[in-house]
């Protein structure tokens, strides 16, 4: 079975499993039944008790659900919860009663209840999100550390024993099982991090589906003071990008010192600040003496982390239970000198962020000249209260194909093995829009990894197999061959997530094309495209020649209008990087093209093909001509893609002009490439 706990005992489940249905709208918890003392019968103690509990035998059951007279909130909804998909998956109507009633043999007792002898379970040890999944005399137990673990409890037991997957707010599988008859010695699920926050718009926002999917956004904090705070704290700048105070400053220390106890005492019961550098890089940094002294001596993370300690020891004293939250980012993210052993102060909780390569690990790869294998093995022993703030997608374009699913199970064994308790996961900068590639895939695959960050190789790529052929239907192994073959193409690359260049389209020489008298004059009647790349031909990525194939055998052999639907929204990755290729061909041939033309006509000139009075005016109307011809052919196929992108529900796409991320929505009329120079001035295609 698979390892998704930090402590599992040997379990055994079988099932008599008919033909599995699937739903495109979960189903709703109607109907519970709450039944009064008396309505079953008190448990025969002499009666045997199989090892394996007959929950359910072609589509009835004797079984009740209990939960606890004075049940919280959540326990209730947890009882509802089970009650409703118990009976989509059996067909069998369970009631539900309370801990007040006569125990019977046969109970599914959800919660604390008078049912569990004292000490039977730890609860300390399960903690807010932990809980336990077991079958014992008769009884199956969905026990929580607290109300919000037992309703995971109740979602974990119909993924991991009913077959239930929860992969999007509108579309799971609920599996048809009539009979179903299991023993679970004990399946104990503790999650290695505490906060599991996605704020990715395809993870889902309802409450109800973060629940499903155990994304908790729960680390208990009541925040006073935000991120990048350092130069409002401080009053030397307006704004997250800085510039940051001199930290070796005391008048730096007493004005920070005053401005935090003036957000924590507006706001009673917070016990979150943030003390953070800004968002401007080193060139925002105090270079001071004395700060580059101290840099010196202890690197810019020590720099900071030794202000930052200072802070967390004032505030223990005036504010206890207060944390301090710190970045490790950029040129902080590397760790001071080993010769200076440093510790965070206890209420110190440092956030690395990762924005590194998205195709390799973070353990193995060194792209952007950080280490991060080196960053996390230092950090662990600096704190072991480390959070990460990851990128899991591509900044500069959220719908190009952007293959880091290997790289995921990596970075989170990396994670789950450096003494991290939280993770934040940042896809797409808005509530808003559905953003197409694989972002479905990706937010499910996370959120199961940031349950389990250590679950084995076999297992992450069994989810994703699993999802793929729900997904896709048939020919879904074609789109996990395209996640191969994406991930091998940019292999001896690196994705770093606010760049394309691991999209460099290879630009080589090459000769101009040979253009004819006829064609000089009758310019217009030219098909001038394949002319865009002449004196720098551009070759197309391999994504863009070979991508579709895979798409295309996917959808020969879908089955329902939706399997087609999905396929081809997934394919519009490939047309997106091809409108890319096209912009570069483009903006190459509006500085190459003229010139070969002119050449052209020059030399038809002097061969006495075209008469030197013609030559002003051919040349006049040919720029004037093929200015227009390249922005018509180029804003052509972009429309049709925009409007595949609507077809879709790809409502939004990011638009990068310099210095400012904004969000377009597409059917507006608005296209992001044409306004978007800094996808090549950012190093792609160089």
């Amino acid at each position: 079975m698979k390892k998704t706990m930090l402590l599992l005992l040997a379990s055994t489940l079988l099932l008599t499993l008919a033909a599995c249905g699937e739903q495109t709208a979960p189903p709703a918890a109607t109907d519970p039944v709450t039944d009064s003392a008396g309505t079953v019968e008190p448990a025969d103690t002499a009666a045997p008790i199989p090892a394996a509990l007959p929950l359910a035998e072609n589509g009835t059951s004797d079984y009740v659900i209990v939960r606890s007279a004075s049940a919280s909130g959540e326990e209730i909804h947890a009882a509802e919860v089970f009650h409703s998909y118990f009976k989509q998956i059996t067909g069998a109507k369970l009631p539900i009663v309370t801990d007040d009633t006569p125990a019977v043999l046969h109970e599914i007792v959800i919660g604390r209840t008078n049912r569990e002898t004292e000490g039977a379970f730890d609860r300390d040890e399960l903690g807010e999100d932990g809980f336990i999944v077991k079958t014992e005399a008769g009884k199956l137990w969905l026990i929580g550390g607290s109300g919000l673990s037992t309703e995971y409890a109740v979602y974990g037991f119909l993924e991991d024993h009913l077959g239930c997957r929860f992969y999007t707010q509108e579309f799971e599988k609920v599996p048809s099982t009539p009979t179903i008859s299991l023993e679970i010695a004990e399946d104990k699920q503790i999650p290695v991090f505490n906060s599991r926050t996605m704020y990715y718009e395809p993870a889902g926002y309802d409450p109800e589906f973060r629940l499903k999917r155990k994304v908790n956004d729960g680390d208990g904090y009541v925040q006073a003071v935000g991120i990048h705070s350092l130069p409002g704290l401080a009053g030397t700048g307006d704004g997250d990008k800085g510039p940051d105070p001199c930290l070796t400053s005391e008048e730096t220390f007493n004005t920070v010192m005053a401005s935090l106890r003036a957000a924590l005492d507006a706001k009673p019961g917070s016990n979150y600040v943030s003390v953070s550098q800004c968002d401007g890089g080193i060139e925002t940094f105090c270079h001071c003496d004395a700060c580059m002294a101290r840099v010196e001596e202890y690197g810019w993370s020590g720099h900071y982390l030794l202000f930052v300690n200072r802070v967390a020891e004032a505030l223990a004293a005036e504010y206890p239970g207060v944390t301090v939250h710190t970045f490790a980012y950029g040129d902080t993210a590397t760790l001071p000198p080993p010769k200076k052993e440093m510790r965070a102060a206890d209420n110190v909780l440092i956030q690395i962020c990762t924005g590194a390569c998205g195709v390799h690990a973070l353990g193995e790869c060194t792209a952007g000249g950080v280490d991060f294998g080196e960053v996390f093995d230092g950090w662990s022993k600096v704190s072991q209260n480390l959070y990460i703030w990851d990128y899991c997608i591509c900044y500069n374009c959220y719908l190009v194909p952007y293959p880091g699913f290997s790289a995921y199970l990596g970075d989170y064994n990396l994670f789950g093995n450096s003494g991290v308790t939280k993770i934040f996961e940042l896809g797409p900068n808005s509530r808003s829009g559905k953003y197409g590639e694989f972002d479905y895939l990706r937010t499910y695959l996370i959120r199961r990894l940031a349950w389990d960050p250590l679950m084995t190789e076999e297992e992450y790529y069994g989810y994703m197999d699993e999802y793929l052929e729900d997904w896709y239907g048939p020919g879904w192994r074609h789109i996990r061959d395209f996640i191969t073959f994406s991930e091998e193409a940019v292999s001896d690359t690196h994705i770093l997530t606010n760049t394309l260049e691991n999209y460099a389209m290879e630009v080589t020489e090459g000769a101009a094309p040979t253009l004819t008298a006829d064609q000089i004059r009758n310019f217009k009647k030219v098909d001038w495209e394949p002319y865009w790349d002449c004196m720098s031909p551009v070759t197309p990525h391999r994504i863009i020649v070979e991508g579709p194939a895979y798409f295309e055998a996917a959808l020969a052999e879908a089955e329902t209008d939706e399997q087609r639907w999905r396929i081809k929204r997934s394919a519009i990755q490939i047309d997106v990087l091809k409108s890319i290729w096209m912009y570069y061909r483009r903006n190459i041939a509006k500085r190459t093209l003229p010139d070969v033309y002119t050449a052209a006509l020059d030399a038809a000139v002097a061969a006495g093909e075209i008469a030197e009075s013609e030559r002003g005016t051919l040349l006049f109307n040919f720029k004037k001509f093929f200015k227009t011809n390249l922005e018509e052919t180029y804003t052509a196929y972009n429309l049709a893609l925009a409007q595949r992108c609507v077809e879709h529900e790809i409502y939004e796409i990011a638009e990068y002009t310099p210095g400012d991320f904004s969000i377009t929505p597409i059917d507006s009329g608005a296209w992001f490439f044409d306004t978007a120079p800094c996808y090549w001035d950012s190093g792609m295609g160089r």
